[in-house]
């Protein structure tokens, strides 16, 4: 089965277009230092309006910053982290 993500969502608009859309998952790029990255306060606000599952995306960021991500669906992780830290976020 195929599942779609619509990823890089940083404006009310991006909100508005996914819920319409209805895409499996909508994503928001959490590290600094991208295009398209987003503060914690603006992605909190932001997900407040969002009706799918929302996906956070980190890149080498420490388990404990990622946990106080607490309005996110799921985390996906794109670094260098070890399997002790996944093992963390898992639980």
């Amino acid at each position: 089965m195929t599942t779609v993500k619509i990823c890089g969502l940083r404006r009310l608009e991006d909100i508005q277009a996914v819920n319409e859309l209805k895409p499996d998952y909508a994503g928001m790029i959490l590290t600094s230092g991208y295009r398209r990255s987003i503060s914690f306060s603006i992605a909190k606000e932001l997900s407040k309006s969002l009706t799918i599952p929302l996906v956070g995306v980190f890149v080498n960021t420490s388990v404990k910053e990622i946990l106080t991500y607490d309005f996110i669906d799921i985390i996906q992780l794109h670094g260098n982290e070890t399997n002790e830290e996944i093992l963390r976020l898992k639980k």
